[in-house]
C-alpha cells in the first residue's frame, strides 16, 4: 500500500503539471505581455533610457526601465519565432521552475513523496502566477537558484557559486522590479546562519567560518551588482520615491488583494478557497517546523540551527503572501522549511509510515480535484481554447475585439485613444505610435488618469459637477473604443459595457460598430483627419459612409451583408435568420424575430429593434424578453414617456426578474433627464445566455503576425 500511495502522489503531480502546461502553452493571453513586447521593441531600438513612453499619450515620464532586459528578450523571441517561440519559451521556463523546486524539496526532505507533495501545493497556490508570461517568472526562478547555490543542504558555497550569485543579482536588477528580494533572501539567509551559530554551545561557535564569509561576500557583491542598471540606486526605493503621483497599487485589485485569514473567500475571487486553505496549512506547518527547529537547537543536535535559514525566509514569505496574493509563489520557502524539518524526525514504524503515506496520497487526490472546482483552475480553464485549431492560434483575437483593432489599424487612425485597461497593452503593440492609449498595465500614468478610468467606464464625470463628455475633453481623448454587450455581470467581478457610451453624443461621431464594440472620434482637427481616412477605408471596401452621420450599421448590413458578417456586425448565420423571418409560415420565425431584435438592439439600431419587439408582443403579449428589450430600447432613444408605460407592463409581467427590475426602476422612477441618461448607460438588458449566443455567433477575427 505504501508503494501505491507513493505512485498516487507522483501521478497526481504529473496530472496537475500536465494541466498547468496546457494552460501555460495556450495562445498568448496575458494582457501585460503585449506592452512588455512593445517596450522591448523600443528598448532594442533606442536603449533602456527612453525619452518618452512609446505607448501612452498622457504618461508623466518615460517608462521605468525596471524590466528592460526581459522586455528585449521577449521582443527578440517574438521577432525570431513569433508567438510560437514565446509560448514554447514560457512552457520551458515554467517547467524549469517546477524542476528546480522539486529537486530542492527532494534534497531537503530526502523523500520523493514529500517533494511531489510540496510541488503540488506550490502549483495549486501559484497557478495564476505561472500561467502569465511576465518578467516575474524570472524572479521565481532566480529566488530558487539563490537558495540552491547558497543554502541548500547547509553546504559551504563555492567561490563559483558566489560569482554566480553576483551575476544573477546583477541581471535580475535589469529584468524585474522585484529584484530587491534577491539581497533580502541572501541577507535573511546569512542572518539565519548567524543565529544558528549563536545558539550553539560557546565552544562550537564559528562566526568567522568559511561559510559565513562567503555568504557575506555574496550579500555585499550581489547588492552592489544590483546597482548596475539604467537607473542606478533609484529602483531600490522605487515605490517610496514615486510619491503622491504614483497610482495606488491597490487599484489593480486582483494582483494586490490581501489574504484575510479570518474570512473565507468565494470561488472565482483572486484569493480563492484553495489558496486560503493552503496558506493556513503553511502557517500551521511552519509553526510545527519552527517548534521542532527550536527543540533541535536546544538539544544540541548535529544539525542545530540548520533550519533557521528557512525559518527567516518563511517569515518573509508569509508576510508577503498575506500582504498581496501576487506573492503566493513565495510559498516555496515555507514549503522548503517544512520539508527540511521532516529530516530531523524519528523514522516511523513501517505500519504507521504506510498509513501516513496513504492518508497523504488521499489528501493530494482530494486537493487536485478540489482545485478544479474551488481553486484557480475554474478561472484558468475559462480561457482555454476548446479545440486544437483554436489552441494552435497565436493569441485569442476575440478576447481583444480584434475586428475593431484591425479596423483602427487598417483605417490609419491617429491620436489619443481611450480603451479598457486590459486592452491597453494589446492596442499599444498593434497601434502605437500612431494611436497611443490612455492607460495600460505599466501604470505609467498620473493619479488623475487612474482616478478618471472608472468614471469613464461608468459614463460619468470624475469631479463634482463634471459631465462625462467634459471628462473626456479634460483627458484629451480623441478616439474612444467601447467594448462589451450590456449583459449581466459576474457577481465576483465588476462588469462594464462601454460600447454605447457615445451614442448620439454631441461632438462625437461613430465610425465603426459591431456586436461587441464601437469606435467614436471627436470632432477636432485630428478627428477630421481621421474621418477622411475612415471615409477612404470604407470607399475602398465599397461600403456606404457619411462623415456627418457616421457609421450606420443597418445601412452597411443591408448593402453588404458579407462584409457585415466578416467584421462581426451580425452572426455568421444571419442569412438563415433573415430567411426564417421572411417565411411567415416557418415555425422558426418567432425565434428568428427575437434573434434579429437582439442583433439590432446590440448594434444600437433601436428603431428596428423596437418595431420587431412590438410585433412580437402583439403576437405573444407575455413575452418577457421582448418587453424587457423594448423598454430598454425606448430608454436608449430617450423616449421617456413610452418607456415608462413599457416599464409598467414589464413590472407586471416579470416582477422578480433581476434584469427587468433594474430596467423598470430606471423607466418608472422620477429622475432628471441627465440622471436617467447616466443610469441608462449602465443598464444591462441581455442575460448571459443571450450575450453568449450573440458573441458566439460572430466570425472569429483573424490572428495577425506583426
Amino acid at each position: 500500500m505504501g508503494r501505491l500511495a507513493s505512485f498516487v502522489n507522483v501521478a497526481s503531480l504529473v496530472v496537475l503539471t500536465s494541466m498547468l502546461v496546457a494552460a501555460v502553452g495556450q495562445p498568448l493571453f496575458t494582457d501585460d505581455t503585449w506592452w512588455h513586447l512593445a517596450h522591448g521593441k523600443a528598448y532594442a531600438q533606442q536603449g533602456p533610457n527612453l525619452s518618452a513612453d512609446p505607448l501612452l499619450y498622457a504618461a508623466p515620464t518615460p517608462p521605468a526601465p525596471a524590466a528592460w532586459l526581459a522586455d528585449v528578450v521577449l521582443y527578440g523571441l517574438d521577432r525570431m519565432g513569433g508567438f510560437t517561440a514565446l509560448r514554447i519559451s514560457h512552457v520551458l521556463l515554467v517547467l524549469g521552475i517546477l524542476g528546480v523546486f522539486w529537486s530542492l524539496l527532494a534534497k531537503a526532505s530526502r523523500s520523493i513523496t514529500i517533494a511531489s507533495t510540496g510541488t503540488i501545493v506550490f502549483i495549486c497556490l501559484a497557478t495564476y502566477r505561472l500561467i502569465q508570461l511576465r518578467p516575474h517568472l524570472f524572479t521565481i526562478l532566480a529566488a530558487l537558484l539563490l537558495y540552491q547555490w547558497l543554502f541548500s543542504r547547509s553546504r559551504v558555497p563555492s567561490m563559483r557559486q558566489v560569482a554566480y550569485t553576483t551575476i544573477l543579482l546583477g541581471v535580475w536588477a535589469n529584468v524585474h522590479a522585484a529584484f530587491v528580494l534577491g539581497p533580502a533572501i541572501v541577507g535573511i539567509g546569512l542572518a539565519g546562519v548567524l543565529m544558528g551559530e549563536a545558539l550553539k554551545p560557546k565552544e562550537e561557535r564559528q562566526f568567522y567560518s568559511t561559510r559565513i564569509r562567503r555568504l557575506a561576500a555574496a550579500f555585499i557583491l550581489g547588492s552592489l551588482a544590483t546597482c548596475i542598471n539604467p537607473a542606478g540606486f533609484e529602483p531600490h526605493f522605487a515605490y517610496v520615491i514615486a510619491g503622491d503621483e504614483t497610482p495606488s497599487l491597490a487599484r489593480v485589485g486582483d494582483e494586490w488583494s490581501s489574504i484575510d485569514l479570518f474570512s473565507i473567500p468565494i470561488v472565482g475571487a483572486a484569493v480563492n478557497p484553495i489558496v486560503w486553505i493552503l496558506v493556513w496549512g503553511l502557517l500551521l506547518g511552519c509553526a510545527a517546523a519552527a517548534g521542532q527547529t527550536i527543540r533541535a537547537a536546544y538539544r544540541s543536535r548535529s544539525e542545530a540551527g540548520f533550519n533557521f535559514v528557512e525559518l527567516g525566509l518563511s517569515a518573509l514569505s508569509i508576510a508577503a503572501m498575506l500582504f498581496a496574493v501576487r506573492f503566493v509563489w513565495m510559498a516555496v520557502f515555507p514549503l522548503l522549511f517544512i520539508a527540511t524539518s521532516t529530516r530531523t524526525r524519528q523514522p516511523m514504524a513501517n505500519r504507521r509510515g504506510s498509513a501516513m503515506r496513504i492518508a497523504l496520497a488521499t489528501a493530494l487526490v482530494v486537493l487536485v480535484a478540489a482545485n478544479t472546482t474551488i481553486g484557480s483552475w475554474p478561472s484558468v480553464s475559462r480561457a482555454l481554447p476548446r479545440s486544437w485549431s483554436d489552441y494552435s492560434l497565436g493569441f485569442p483575437s476575440q478576447k481583444y475585439h480584434a475586428h475593431t483593432v484591425w479596423f483602427l489599424r487598417d483605417a490609419g487612425l491617429q491620436g489619443n485613444l481611450f480603451a479598457e485597461y486590459y486592452m491597453g497593452g494589446f492596442l499599444g503593440y498593434w497601434l502605437a505610435p500612431e494611436l497611443k492609449t490612455f492607460v495600460n498595465g505599466s501604470l505609467n500614468v498620473t493619479r488623475d488618469a487612474i482616478d478618471s478610468n472608472l468614471p469613464i467606464r461608468e459614463r460619468r464625470g470624475a469631479r463634482d459637477g463634471e459631465t462625462f463628455l467634459e471628462l473626456l475633453d479634460r483627458q484629451n481623448v480623441e478616439v474612444f473604443m467601447g467594448i462589451r454587450l450590456p449583459r449581466q455581470g459576474n457577481p465576483t467581478r465588476p462588469w462594464f459595457h462601454t460600447t454605447a457610451h457615445l451614442e448620439g453624443a454631441p461632438g462625437w461621431i461613430q465610425i465603426f460598430r459591431n456586436l461587441s464594440s464601437a469606435v467614436y472620434v471627436r470632432d477636432t482637427q485630428t478627428g477630421r483627419a481621421n474621418l477622411e481616412n475612415v471615409a477612404s477605408y470604407y470607399r475602398a471596401a465599397g461600403l456606404p459612409f457619411d462623415a456627418a452621420r457616421g457609421f450606420e450599421p443597418a445601412t452597411v448590413i443591408d448593402a453588404h451583408p458579407e462584409w457585415a458578417i466578416a467584421h462581426g456586425l451580425v452572426p455568421t448565420y444571419f442569412d438563415k435568420i433573415i430567411d426564417w423571418v421572411n417565411d411567415r409560415s416557418s415555425s422558426k420565425r418567432s425565434r428568428a424575430l427575437n434573434m434579429l431584435a437582439e442583433i439590432y438592439a446590440a448594434l444600437g439600431v433601436y428603431d428596428r429593434a423596437i418595431a420587431i419587439d412590438m410585433e412580437r408582443l402583439e403576437q405573444i403579449p407575455h413575452a418577457v424578453v421582448a418587453q424587457r428589450r423594448l423598454t430598454w430600447s425606448l430608454l436608449r432613444t430617450n423616449d421617456w414617456g413610452r418607456a415608462r408605460l413599457a416599464g409598467n407592463r414589464l413590472n407586471a409581467l416579470a416582477p422578480t426578474d433581476a434584469l427587468s427590475r433594474g430596467i423598470v426602476a430606471v423607466a418608472t422612477r422620477a429622475m432628471t433627464d441627465q440622471d436617467r441618461t447616466q443610469a441608462v448607460a449602465r443598464l444591462a438588458v441581455f442575460s448571459n445566455a443571450e450575450a453568449a449566443r450573440l458573441t458566439g455567433g460572430m466570425a472569429r477575427p483573424e490572428t495577425r503576425s506583426h
